[in-house]
Formats: C-alpha cells, structure tokens, sequence
C-alpha cells in the first residue's frame, strides 16, 4: 500500500493551482467564443438547433445551448461560463462553480461538435475529475474553513483517475499514431511543418533541418509512450513527476511555437499542473517549508472513490476501444453515459499521422443584379483563386478553421447546406446597401503536404453549389 501512495499522492497546492488554471482556460474560451456566439450557437448560424436535431442528434447528447436559439440566450450562456470561471479560479463556492463550469462546457461541446478540437475534450474530462478532489483548500477564498496544520499530500482513488486520467491522454495518443511517420521514417513533424494552415514562421524556418526534425518526431512520440512509466513508476516517484510535468510544459510549448492550434497546447499544459510534487514546493518555499509526511484523503469519502473507480474502468475501456483493428469491447448501451458526461474521448492528435490535406476557400458569387462578389471575405470584388501568402491569416480564428477543415471531409458533407443558408444570410443582412446575393459556389483549393523535394499540386474541388432564394 506504501508504494501505492507514493505514485498517486497529490500535493493541495498543485491542485489549488491546477483549478487556478483550468478557472483562467475557462475565462478565457469563453471571452473567444463571444466574438462568434451567433454564428456558432444561434439558430440564426452556422449550426442551428435543426441541424443538430437533423444531423448529429444522440439519445444521450443534452445542452442547455438547445433550450433557446436565440444570439441573446446563448450569449447570456456564454456569460455565466464566464462568472463561474472567475468563481472557480478564485475558489468562491468552488464545488458548486466548478459543477456549473463544467455543465456549461459540455453543453457548448455537445451543441457544436464541429468547433471542437482535441483541446476542449482534455479541459472538460480534467474538469470533471478535479469536482472530486480538494481543490479548494489552498489559494481559495474558501481556504479559511480548513484546519491549517491539516496534511498537504492528498491520496484517495479520485486523484489516482486524475493522475491516470493524464496517462491515458499522452499513452493512447503514442498508440494511435503510425510507426512508420513516427518511429520509422520520423517524418511527421515535417508533414505537419508544411500544413500552411498550422504552421507558424518558426516552423517554416526548422523546415531546414531535417535531420533535426527527425529527431524531434522520435523524441515527441517516446515522451508520450513513456508518460505511463514517468507517473506510475514507484521509486523516486516525485522526481519523475517533476521531471513529466516540466518536460510536458516543454514539449506543449514547442507546439505552441510552431503550430496555430488554439488553445490545445496551453490546455495542455495547465492539466498537468496539479501532478507536481510536494518536492517542488519544497524547492519554492525552501526558507518557509516543513516536511509533511502525514498522508490524508481530505474528506473524499468511499462513495465518491468508488464512482471515481468506476468511471476509470470506463474510460480506459473506451480508450482502448479507440485503437485500431479491435473488436469493441464495450457494450454499446452504455456508450451513452460517455456522451453525456463527454468522458468519451479518444486523443488523436496528428494520428495516425499529421494531415496530408492543406488548401483554403475560395467561395465566388454572384448578385441578383449581376455582379461577381466574393462570398467569402464578404466584400464586393471578384473572388481571387490565387494561393495566399498566409493561408492561416484566411481564418478568423482557431475554432473557424477547424470548423473548416471539418466541412471539408466527406462525413460532414450534410453540414455545407447549414453553412450556405449562414452565408446568404449574412450577406443580406451585412451588405444591405447592395443588392442581394443570388448563388455562389464553395470552393476547395487543395493542395498535398509535400514530402522533401516534391512540387506542390493544387486541385480546385466544388463542395457546394447554393441558390439564395
């Protein structure tokens, strides 16, 4: 039982500034979803409540987002994720912020699929097992009401899932990816350099050294193999997890300077923040600190460690049913506790290996009394079909591109009707002083990942054709 402890012991003032962080993250996705709440949530958007009804509709699937369709309604969501966000983080009413914080967040993911990206499902599952454990026992506003002298180490089965929780995001993700791209060949990180729509100057400037990047594909997918051995082994347990964390911290910002992906790397990194040891307070506090040796389960009763055990099991099932070339081993009827809860999760992030596909939209129109316009930068000139010189600058924002690059593929081909009836209304609304838009076209100009030495090719496909009426 000893060594036990040892790996899933958590210090208070990790998780204190675990919930400090996923409180900032939560603040700050909601101040970026403002900007868009009509196009993304409204009726009058790019997803109405009909397409999710149509389209995507679970059983399981519940949001608050479906009560209104309203811009107002779904703004004042967006505004109370926010408040509660600023609550959590500070730890004012920590439990009840928290429980708010992550209905809101899930009713947003479960109403548009299609601006999610592998980022949001990491903040919401690491939200959902931080409501079981004391993370309002240090730097809160409620700290007040705990004895002082209790124990800093924490140790119960619900911070064990939050410690295996992280191993199943960083070893399942190793799995997923292919060993040719990967291991073999270690090409993927320069697939992924030359996907315009990601890459950062920085990554186009490595794009010179191949040997390097080579090297850094290899490195990237043993450092996510590993994490199961970094957390769980039992022996020196603190110094590996240090050494996890801050090279964690290393790897996710590395991405963060080389790939346009939001908020995923920064997610990233806050989620790890609860797993440092009591050994890096005690580097911090080295004047002010006392040796805690006394282990406690803060109040964290059996009912909810059993839960926590309970909903473990799911999760790594679900994940290992996420692998490729295996028979399902969960019974499809409760498949839908993993949807309402969006503990469903399978991390795939540039696996089996980085995109191949990269291009951008180009979306020509015409008005009723004629004229050519372009529907895409909704301004009055032909459309220009030429490649830009930014292809990550024709994007909004993070969420739109990845809105994109889902309506490209086939399987969300349903979702380009929705997206056309958005743009002729936009149109008409916005350009009111015009006349107004009669048909247009939506265009892909799509062009290969290129692999060293080989030219690019740029093929223009048709994905919708659309009548205003």
């Amino acid at each position: 039982m000893a060594f036990v402890k040892r790996i899933l012991v958590l210090d208070l003032r990790s998780l204190a500034l675990l919930r400090i962080g996923l409180g900032v993250m939560l603040l700050v996705d909601a101040i970026q979803l403002l900007g868009d709440v009509r196009a993304f949530f409204s009726d009058d958007g790019i997803y109405p409540r009909a397409a999710l009804l149509d389209l995507d509709r679970n059983q399981w699937g519940w949001s608050l987002n479906l009560i209104n369709g309203s811009t107002e309604f779904q703004t004042f969501l967006i505004l109370c994720l926010a408040a509660a966000a600023i609550s959590f983080a500070i730890g004012f009413r920590t439990k009840v912020s928290g429980v708010v914080c992550w209905v809101l967040l899930v009713s947003i993911l479960i109403k548009n699929p299609l601006i999610t990206q592998g980022g949001d499902v990491e903040l919401c599952v690491i939200l959902f097992w931080s409501l079981f454990l004391p993370i309002d026992r240090e730097f809160s506003l409620e700290s007040y009401k705990f004895n002082s002298n209790s124990s800093l180490q924490h140790f119960s089965l619900c911070g064990g899932c939050y410690i295996l929780q992280i191993v199943c995001v960083y070893f399942f993700a190793a799995l997923l990816k292919s060993p040719v791209e990967w291991r073999e060949a270690g090409s993927a990180i320069h697939l992924a350099f030359n996907v315009d729509q990601l890459a950062t100057p920085f990554a186009k400037w490595l794009l010179q050294f191949p040997d390097l990047l080579i090297a850094l594909t290899k490195i990237a997918w043993y450092w996510e193999a590993l994490a199961i051995v970094f957390l769980l082994i039992p022996f020196f347990s603190d110094y590996f997890k240090l050494f996890f964390v801050f090279g964690t911290l290393a790897f996710h910002f590395g991405i963060a300077l080389t790939l346009a992906i939001g908020n995923f790397p920064f997610i990233s990194m806050i989620c790890v923040l609860g797993l440092l040891p009591s050994l890096f307070w005690k580097f911090i506090l080295r004047s002010h600190f006392v040796e805690d040796t006394f282990i406690s389960n803060h109040d964290v009763g059996w009912k909810k460690q059993l839960l926590c055990s309970v909903l473990l099991i799911y999760v790594v099932v679900w994940n290992i049913d996420r692998l490729p070339e295996r028979a399902p081993i969960m019974p499809s009827s409760i498949k839908g506790l993993g949807v309402a809860t969006k503990l469903e999760q399978r991390w795939n992030m540039f696996a089996p290996y980085p995109l191949l596909d990269d291009g951008w939209y180009v979306i020509p129109g015409q008005l009723e009394d004629g004229t050519s316009v372009d529907v895409y930068n909704m301004q009055m000139r032909s459309s220009v079909y030429d490649r830009p010189e930014d292809i990550s600058r024709t994007f909004q924002n993070f969420r739109w591109r990845k809105y994109f690059a889902n309506l490209y593929q086939t399987r969300y081909s349903k979702h380009r009707l929705y997206y056309a009836r958005y743009l002729c209304r936009l149109w008409n609304q916005k350009m009111v002083t015009f006349s107004r838009l009669k048909s247009f076209k939506i265009l892909y100009m799509l062009e290969r990942s290129r692999a060293v030495g080989t030219p690019e090719e740029i093929k223009e496909q048709t994905l919708w054709v659309h009548q205003c009426f």
